[in-house]
């Protein structure tokens, strides 16, 4: 046998070595740790699916299967398979790897996916479902410069932003189901602020107005102390106080304000516009002071409110007066922050 016959059976039995030692090389069971695995849970018209991204450390470690998922009341469960090659010299290479789990049309609640290696959690993520917002998954924004077409993304998605190019220009709010129509405009909703560019709604289907409305933390700091109602450019003054000046029977140092809304330009409000609620929040706490202790004042085109029995907030700190007007099935916020003054 000549020579190069020689290397030609050197480099098959090379070849068939190499192979070998990878076909037959010692496989062992990989549990990816918390760290290396991520869960996405993502929702289309009620269909939800689960991408499960797992880091692998090395080219050695592989997915020998993905599993398939199954359930159990509100909990999910996935359990994979990943190996590694001991056998095999391998360099510290970051592998990325990821499968999409059909979890199919659930109904709205609370759920759980619980990701397994070799029957091992290595992961879960807990979800919720919501119910869709009936016949209201587009709004549309007309009057700004030009009209925009806004989606609810989220199914508790109630704040829409957006930029007017007309600043302090009136707009027209209107829902429907598809962004081609039927569009209309007899549903209610807030207005959280429209004064200079910023446009800033609060629709039905997230949180439920009036005391969320209000109140959540995401809302408040939204509100200014001027609006246009309607087309009427108006501002909120207020003045919170308590009386610990002597009476005969005793002080009534309950909380105390009184609320104004004025209109900037010192027409006339609109005779149709009226004060439907009265929050004054301290911290964490709110008192809903409208409901049970308001008492309108009799004005020239402001729209006034007395407030009395108040809870006993420390004077000299900060409050803030969120005061809700109503025109027809419009609410308009102002909010005004106010120092707790003390009468002696």
């Amino acid at each position: 046998m000549d020579q190069s016959a020689l290397f030609k059976m050197a480099i098959l039995m090379v070849s068939v070595f190499a192979w070998s030692v990878h076909t037959f090389a010692i496989e062992s069971p990989f549990h990816p740790p918390l760290s290396n695995v991520s869960i996405a849970i993502t929702t289309t018209n009620g269909a939800v699916k689960a991408r499960v991204t797992v880091q692998l450390p090395t080219p050695c470690h592989r997915v020998a299967s993905w599993g398939l998922v199954a359930h159990e009341g509100p909990t999910f469960f996935a359990n994979s398979q990943f190996v590694v090659d001991r056998e095999v010299a391998c360099v510290q290479v970051v592998t990325p790897v990821e499968h999409d789990y059909d979890l199919g049309l659930l109904p709205p609640g609370s759920y759980r996916l619980l990701f397994s290696a070799w029957e091992r959690p290595t992961g879960t993520n807990n979800f919720s479902v919501v119910a869709p917002i009936p016949g209201a998954n587009f709004y549309r924004l007309s009057g700004l410069g030009a009209t925009r077409i806004i989606p609810l993304t989220r199914s508790r998605s109630s704040i829409l932003t957006a930029t007017s190019a007309a600043p302090n220009s009136p707009f027209v709010l209107e829902s429907a189901s598809s962004p081609n129509g039927p569009w209309s405009s007899n549903f209610p909703y807030t207005v959280i602020a429209n004064t200079n560019s910023q446009i800033v709604v609060m629709v039905p289907g997230g949180l439920a107005p009036p005391r969320a409305g209000c109140c959540d933390s995401d809302i408040v700091h939204r509100i200014r102390d001027s609006i246009l109602l309607g087309t009427q450019p108006c501002r909120l003054d207020a003045f919170v106080w308590r009386d610990f000046m002597p009476l005969v029977g005793g002080s009534m140092t309950d909380l105390q304000a009184r609320v104004d809304v004025i209109a900037i330009d010192g027409t006339p409000v609109s005779s149709s516009a009226i004060i439907t609620r009265i929050w004054l929040i301290n911290g964490s706490q709110v008192w809903d002071a409208f409901s049970r202790y308001g008492k309108p004042l009799l004005g020239p085109g402001v729209l006034s409110m007395r407030l009395r029995s108040g809870p006993f907030w420390e004077p000299y700190t900060d409050t803030d007066v969120v005061v809700q007007v109503s025109i027809e099935n419009v609410n308009y916020l102002l909010r005004s922050t106010q120092l707790i003054w003390r009468w002696d």
